[in-house]
């Protein structure tokens, strides 16, 4: 009895390193793609247009933009 829950917990050990190594590659396979892709947004290698820095910044604009032409249309409308 012994014998078999030792090699249970050999095969979820095994399991579990497996796991880590795919997991380990997968990310060095994302990093190399990342290294050759461009950004379709800024069009830089080394990111994809969802992490891009640029486009953050301009959505983060755009939304102050926004937001400033809603309070002066606002304070317009009031003062008439």
């Amino acid at each position: 009895m012994l014998w078999r829950n030792h090699s249970t917990l050999l095969a979820f050990t095994m399991g579990g390193i497996v796991s880590t190594l795919k997991r380990k590659r997968r990310k060095e396979i994302i990093a190399k793609l990342k290294k050759k892709m461009k950004c379709n947004y800024y069009h830089e290698k080394g990111h994809w247009t969802k992490e891009c820095e640029k486009k953050k910044e301009d959505k983060k604009k755009e939304e102050i933009f926004a937001n400033l032409v809603e309070t002066s249309t606002l304070s317009q409308v009031l003062v008439m």
